[in-house]
């Protein structure tokens, strides 16, 4: 599953769509993540850090029903993962992080300004000797808010994503919360 797409219109179905596809194999018991080689030992594999310029990618504001292009900003990913052995099998452990930084765009149609706000935490546990292998916990919490530089509402949306498959192969937690709001 990447977490460096580029922002689109329905980015948040995509990125639930890649999810289920994910929870869907491994239901089935298939493979869920391409496997990450392993040394055997405990090892840390470098920070990965890199920052798009997001210039002319497009977004879409549901509270006031239009598409924004946006004119300056970054996004910065950060990945940190570490590779260890222990009784329990193989296990990585990724931190993931993406923001937008000093991001602005316009509307398309009615050239209304926004600034743009996006964070992504997520956290991901697995067995990489085995990827089939339990146990397996997910965890993201992404905020998207775009802040209308006068009248215009702003809109603000959340994902909360909690997934947790036990020792034995059962799925323990499987929890989605997302939420929108126009203010």
């Amino acid at each position: 599953m990447t977490y460096d797409e580029t922002p689109a219109k329905h980015s948040f179905e995509q990125h639930d769509q890649k999810r289920r596809t994910v929870l869907k194999t491994l239901a089935a018991g298939g493979v869920a993540l391409g496997g990450v080689g392993f040394a055997g030992s405990a090892a840390a594999a470098p920070p990965v850090r890199e920052e798009t310029d997001l210039t002319g990618w497009t977004q879409y504001n549901e509270c006031t029903d239009e598409e924004m292009e946006i004119t300056r900003g970054t996004r910065l990913f950060l990945r940190r993962r570490e590779e260890t052995s222990g009784p329990s099998g193989c296990r990585e452990h990724n931190l993931l992080q993406l923001n937008w930084r000093g991001v602005q765009a316009v509307g398309v149609e009615t050239g209304r300004k926004y600034q743009g706000n996006y964070s992504l935490q997520a956290k991901l546990n697995r067995d990489i000797c085995d990827p089939d292998r339990a146990p397996w916990t997910e965890s993201r919490i992404a905020t998207r808010t775009w802040i209308s530089q006068g009248s215009a509402e702003n809109f603000v949306e959340r994902v909360r994503i909690i997934f947790t498959v036990n020792a034995n192969g059962d799925i323990t937690a499987n929890r989605e919360i997302e939420d929108q709001e126009c203010r």
